[in-house]
């Protein structure tokens, strides 16, 4: 399972599903506490995917046409101070 645990997912759900359009607006809502709850699992569910998109590009090599590692600089630094880090 993701950092997202699923009872925070289905509140984070149904809480979104009591959001109304400008029109169908009333007295009914999110509650403060049901809106700064989902701003909060917003974070960590992005914060989650950002994680798993870094982790995809520290696996990526790119090769140009003639089988030469032309991967960006910055991103092979990245991955030997990650090496570095986990070797510690």
């Amino acid at each position: 399972m993701s950092a997202i645990s699923k009872r925070k997912r289905k509140i984070s759900s149904s809480s979104t599903g009591k959001r109304k359009s400008r029109k169908q607006r009333s007295s009914v809502g999110l509650t403060k506490a049901e809106k700064s709850e989902q701003h909060e699992l917003r974070k960590q569910y992005l914060q989650a995917i950002r994680g798993q998109v870094l982790t995809t590009m520290l696996a990526v090599y790119v090769v140009d046409p003639l089988g030469h590692d032309v991967t960006p600089e910055k991103l092979t630094n990245e991955k030997l101070q990650r090496r570095e880090q986990a070797g510690q």
